[in-house]
């Protein structure tokens, strides 16, 4: 073989080589820039995003134009980190917090938090409950499942409020009310 032929081999097996690679990458088999590769799955498993491996990295912002739903097949979603909720372009939202021995705080950074809902209140694997609840007349209601209300320690009520002791009575609607006379 002359010198003159094996440099043009070489040059025919270069340009193969390069169309070979130019091909793969125009077919997206394979990424040229791509941090990971998935041969098997056919797709890129890409550092700090939400691809082919099971976990979802994000380093900033997840927004949606419109509703963004959070689910998984286990039916949990955990977030392993303090929470803040807020609307865009808000400055104050809600802190929600826990300790490692499961207690939840809920901080509204105005201070005052509005729940648009009946709230029942039960201990882990406990049967009864109490449900806390209001009405249109701005009644609030403590209704426990065991027909028992337990104050432990003191009770104010700022509408009973005068001057020296007096009696709690109960008229006949079960309204408490102050009488300076015993009840009858």
């Amino acid at each position: 073989m002359s010198k003159n032929n094996s440099w043009l081999i070489w040059l025919v097996a270069i340009v193969a080589v390069v169309a070979l690679i130019v091909a793969v990458v125009a077919l997206g088999k394979i990424s040229a820039t791509g941090e990971a590769i998935n041969f098997r799955a056919n797709k890129f498993i890409v550092a700090n995003s939400c691809d082919a491996d099971s976990v979802c990295e994000v380093k900033g912002n997840i927004s949606s134009e419109t509703l963004l739903k959070l689910s998984s097949n286990a039916g949990i979603v955990k977030v392993e980190s303090d929470l803040i909720l807020t609307k865009l372009g808000q400055t104050n939202g809600v802190y929600f917090t826990t300790t490692n021995q499961g207690k939840l705080t809920i901080i509204p950074e105005s201070g005052y938090a509005d729940l648009l809902a009946t709230l029942t209140l039960s201990g882990n694997n406990y049967p009864g409950k109490v449900v806390l609840s209001s009405s249109q007349l701005g009644e609030f209601n403590i209704i426990p499942s065991s027909g028992i209300t337990k104050i432990e320690g003191s009770l104010s009520v700022t509408n009973l409020t005068g001057n020296g002791n007096a009696y709690i009575c109960v008229n006949s609607s079960g309204k408490l009310y102050r009488s300076l006379i015993p009840c009858i």
